[in-house]
């Protein structure tokens, strides 16, 4: 007798261990779900978040590109600009001359030397004619043709950096395009001489994309 309510009362309290036993595994299973929810739905924000961030990022670098390269053109206009004015000045002095149809000669309008003197402008190292380039060059091959007495020394230039015989060869090709272009267009190749100055005679001292903008150029004496 004593024996059998031994093994009931072991029987019901191994029931009751396992009945919680099971709530446990129950409760447990339920927090993990909530916590994987939970861990999903952090994610969720934080992917969000991210690809908002990178949406502002990509608009605040297309401004600030749109930005910089309005400011380097603005920067080369006004670099022609005060070249052209610096050229025109330096010929007015000189008071170029060329002959009439006919005989006699008539001095260069204030136009045609500011046009004459203009110089032409080129990318880092490049050899390249803009269209901008072309365009004036086609002015100058329109006032040559009627000055047949003109000529013209078209001289190379390079900015500072690099290596000065590269920059030699360089400035070289700068020439040799601007006189291939006006040969092109129709000037007689006894009128143009060509030469390069590499990085020896900047029209600006100094450094910076500022100054390197004012120094890869072609310039134009008339003779």
């Amino acid at each position: 007798m004593y024996r059998s309510s031994l093994v009931l009362m072991v029987s019901v309290v191994a029931l009751a261990g396992c009945a919680t036993t099971g709530r446990q595994v129950e409760t447990d299973s339920g927090d993990l779900a909530i916590d994987i929810d939970r861990a999903r739905q952090d994610t969720a924000r934080a992917r969000a978040t991210y690809d908002t961030l990178k949406d502002q990022r990509r608009a605040v670098d297309a401004r600030t590109i749109a930005f910089e390269d309005s400011l380097t053109r603005a920067r080369e206009a006004a670099a022609a600009a005060a070249a052209a004015r610096d050229s025109a000045q330096q010929v007015a002095a000189a008071n170029v001359t060329s002959p009439e149809p006919g005989g006699g000669e008539r001095a260069l309008s204030e136009a045609e030397i500011r046009i004459m003197s203009q110089q032409i402008y080129f990318a880092t190292n490049s050899a390249h004619l803009t269209n901008a380039s072309r365009a004036l060059l086609r002015e100058k091959a329109s006032i040559l043709q009627r000055n047949p007495a003109l000529t013209l020394t078209l001289t190379g230039h390079a900015d500072a950096r690099g290596a000065a015989d590269y920059n030699q060869r360089l400035s070289e090709r700068r020439a040799a395009a601007v006189q291939r272009f006006l040969l092109e267009l129709g000037i007689e190749s006894e009128r143009l001489t060509s030469e390069g100055r590499g990085e020896e005679a900047p029209a600006v001292p100094g450094s910076g994309e500022r100054v390197w903008q004012r120094n890869r150029r072609v310039e134009f004496v008339i003779g």
